[in-house]
């Protein structure tokens, strides 16, 4: 087959787009666990006290001290449901 044969030039393309599209949704799949890794990470450099919250980058802060605030509603609500399914 020839090098510039519109059937090889065709099947490249395909081929180079569906990888990079299969790559780039891996990859965002793996954003949401890297994003507890890294809240993970954060908490225990800070409970060992190898850095402060106030080291943190204000905006990082912020973030941190936002996704905590989120996570410990989303606990509350789950423990509530927990109990409501022993009453009944």
């Amino acid at each position: 087959m020839a090098p510039d044969s519109s059937e090889l030039l065709q099947f490249q393309s395909e081929h180079s787009a569906n990888t990079f599209e299969a790559l780039h949704g891996q990859l965002a799949d793996t954003d949401r666990g890297m994003a507890r890794l890294t809240e993970d990470l954060i908490d225990t450099l800070i409970n060992k006290g190898v850095i402060k919250f106030t080291d943190l980058p204000p905006a990082a802060g912020a973030k941190y001290l936002e996704r905590q605030a989120k996570r410990q509603k989303l606990t509350a609500i789950q423990s509530l449901v927990a109990d409501e399914k022993d009453i009944f």
